[in-house]
């Protein structure tokens, strides 16, 4: 066995950019969005953070998990071990029927603050694979936005509300008492066991004792869905094994 667990350490928001650019039809006004250009971006996370709204769809894919920092924010586990999403392959497309979370599916488009910071405008990631002048559906026409922008920053918009919400869930769920440490552990024939850690998941038994009113309360703020999704998400740990030794017997 590994020494120590892999740890799914929280994301750092806005992932995946390293060079963000403020959306200009001065400077961009050629440039096209390649929707047809895959998930690459995504190949080196093994988690990733989704909002309140996503559980449910992720719940038949993933196992959601709460990070370890407080808030505790809810993530869906991709891989077991950094530079490794099992889901991505090497064409950068994202196995078929699986849910894509919400934040990859924004890419390479992210809200960001105005230079005196009096309000927020849409930013894109300047060296992403999928923005270029060929290729693509225009992000300009005749200088004004096309349906390209218009989406990207209803979207980002959606995500950011959704990703605090989900905040808020798990801060809720910290504060009751509901989170406790959480471990697994792959055995490949012939290598190493692995074990993952550095995340959190709702104890059963705790939820089970919580007063009446804290639960009419999660009732009330529509919490009830994604907190059995969560639960419900384990029987994932099965078919995520199963895909992360055979993956790991095709690399040996």
């Amino acid at each position: 066995m590994t020494d120590a667990p892999f740890p799914l350490a929280p994301a750092a928001l806005p992932l995946f950019h390293t060079n963000i650019v403020a959306v200009s039809p001065r400077r961009h006004a050629n440039l096209r969005l390649n929707r047809d250009a895959g998930f690459g971006f995504t190949a080196g996370v093994a988690s990733l953070p989704v909002g309140i709204a996503e559980f449910e769809a992720a719940a038949g894919c993933y196992p959601i998990l709460f990070t370890t920092a407080t808030p505790a924010a809810p993530i869906v586990l991709l891989g077991f071990r950094s530079g490794w999403n099992l889901f991505v392959d090497g064409t950068g497309t994202w196995m078929p029927r699986a849910y894509v979370p919400a934040i990859a599916r924004a890419f390479p488009f992210v809200m960001i603050d105005d230079t005196d910071g009096s309000f927020r405008r849409v930013g894109f990631e300047a060296d992403a694979a999928c923005i270029s002048p060929t290729t693509g559906a225009p992000l300009f026409e005749n200088g004004q936005q096309t349906a390209v922008v218009r989406d990207a920053i209803a979207f980002c918009e959606a995500v950011e509300g959704d990703l605090a919400a989900a905040a808020a869930f798990g801060a809720a769920l910290e504060s009751a008492g509901l989170l406790q440490p959480g471990e697994a552990t792959i055995e490949p024939q012939g290598a190493p066991s692995v074990r993952i850690g550095g995340y959190r998941i709702v104890d059963a038994a705790r939820l089970a004792a919580i007063p009446d009113e804290v639960f009419l309360a999660w009732r009330r703020n529509g919490w009830l869905s994604p907190l059995y999704a969560h639960l419900f998400s384990a029987v994932n740990w099965v078919a995520f094994t199963e895909l992360a030794l055979a993956q790991l017997a095709a690399r040996q």
